[in-house]
């Protein structure tokens, strides 16, 4: 599993509070950054929901302009590229 740092995907308007990671996440690894600060999932004023392993709902909407990223571990990747016999596809 790999640490990453992502930018969200999402309006940034000053009232749009949920954003998208570009993938999957373990739960309770993801950190909000919001302009360059790091905010934890129980922060009073600036923590977030985690919605899925894909998305999360601030509790403030970020600044129209503001820089909106994650830090967090990507969840491994499921499947093989194998068939059931082992042959490659």
């Amino acid at each position: 599993m790999a640490s990453v740092i992502k930018n969200l995907s999402g309006t940034v308007d000053s009232n749009n509070r949920v954003f998208t990671t570009p993938s999957a996440y373990v739960t309770g690894s993801l950190r909000g950054i919001i302009e360059g600060v790091v905010y934890k999932i129980d922060h009073a004023s600036w923590g977030y929901d985690e919605l899925s392993s894909t998305s999360i709902r601030f509790k403030v909407a970020p600044t129209t302009g503001f820089s909106v990223q994650a830090f967090y571990v990507e969840s491994e990747s499921t499947g093989s590229p194998f068939d059931p016999n082992g042959a490659f596809p």
